[in-house]
């Protein structure tokens, strides 16, 4: 009799989880139809197969249980993406709730919408950063020529930080606000963990006051981009539509050091691929699909694996443009040369004496004829 008893209790609970995960599959077809009319207003779901949902249903809930645990021994570990589809399934309710508050807005910062909004990660401490950044290849955003190229398409600049404990550091942020205008401040405290936040709290601030812009760029302050052939690719189809940037296919979970990952919060021991945080640029359309799924993802301290990854993956805008090898150097090893003649678009870890430098030799018509200069 008990065994009679355990055999219909399971077969009603499986026949319940096919009802649910009908369900499931009709209300992402709804949403489908009518994401191809509103794509920026509506939370894309990618359904996972019937028989995913069936097999991984027991670990699937462990799993879930888990995440409000301390330790990680009742984590159910998978190797990759692949092999629980049902991880990248927005909750039902928000666990990341974007609820900070902005401190400093600069709303007008779009009154003229732009071709290209780009983000440029910073710390109140970094001051020479930015003035760096105003001056040399961010400059078309402030009204200035690129040496020797004529950009017509509109440029936009906004640093975004984090609240400092030390009200000095954000009253002093405050002032280079009101005299440049392009400062955006947000009520959670400055960190390296908190980087997921301020790229996702940028997306918002971008969907209140600037939702017409075309295209959004993420870019660190140490980083030396050549805006103009960025621009240039965005006019292409073969960049336009995707998620472009510094591509990693196959990366590896850290679970200690600066780069640690709990396995509660991230059950796998490789991260769907992905571009790198340095510098990447997407449509704004798909900048509003990932802002309207992050709250219901859990968060993941690495910025660029949960933005242009996870979120990227639960919402079906997975698609890359890689940057080729000689389009990035990922380690400031950059001469002027190289934005001149090659096709590099992004340095990494250009430091403020550095990016001078190479902006004072792009300006020199001649200056990359003879090779062994810089």
């Amino acid at each position: 009799m008990i065994l009679l008893k355990r055999y219909f209790t399971k077969k009603c609970t499986l026949l319940l989880i096919c009802c649910v995960a009908c369900c499931h599959f009709i209300l992402n077809a709804a949403l489908n139809l009518i994401g191809s009319k509103h794509q920026g207003d509506v939370v894309m779901v990618t359904a996972a197969p019937l028989t995913t949902i069936i097999s991984n249903y027991f670990t699937v809930k462990e799993t879930t249980e888990s995440y409000a645990t301390t330790t990680n021994t009742s984590v159910h570990m998978w190797k990759t993406p692949n092999d629980n589809p049902l991880y990248f399934v927005p909750r039902t309710e928000k666990v990341t709730p974007l609820d900070f508050e902005i401190l400093i807005k600069n709303k007008n910062a779009c009154s003229d919408p732009p071709f290209l909004l780009i983000f440029v990660l910073t710390m109140h401490e970094h001051a020479e950063e930015r003035e760096v950044i105003r001056q040399t290849w961010g400059g078309l955003a402030y009204g200035d020529k690129w040496p020797q190229k004529d950009i017509t398409d509109k440029i936009k600049i906004v640093f975004l930080l984090g609240e400092q404990p030390n009200d000095t550091l954000n009253e002093v942020v405050a002032r280079e606000s009101e005299a440049h205008h392009d400062i955006v401040l947000f009520g959670f405290q400055e960190s390296y963990y908190n980087l997921t936040y301020k790229v996702l709290m940028g997306f918002k601030w971008a969907k209140e006051f600037c939702p017409l812009a075309k295209f959004v760029m993420k870019v660190d302050e140490d980083s030396f981009v050549d805006i103009p052939k960025v621009v240039n690719r965005l006019h292409s189809k073969d960049w336009n539509s995707k998620i472009s940037g510094y591509y990693f296919g196959n990366d590896k979970a850290y679970r200690i050091g600066k780069y640690k990952v709990s396995n509660n919060v991230y059950p796998f021991v490789y991260y769907p691929p992905h571009v790198k945080g340095n510098a990447y640029f997407m449509p704004t359309t798909f900048m509003m699909r990932l802002l309207n799924v992050s709250e219901y993802m859990p968060y993941l301290n690495m910025e660029d694996v949960h933005i242009t990854g996870v979120l990227a993956l639960t919402v079906g805008v997975n698609r890359y443009r890689a940057f080729a090898k000689e389009e990035f150097s990922p380690f400031g090893m950059v001469r002027v040369c190289d934005f001149s003649r090659s096709r590099l678009v992004v340095s990494a870890f250009v430091r403020p004496q550095l990016a001078r430098e190479l902006w004072t030799r792009m300006q020199r018509k001649s200056f990359c004829k003879n090779s062994h200069h810089l």
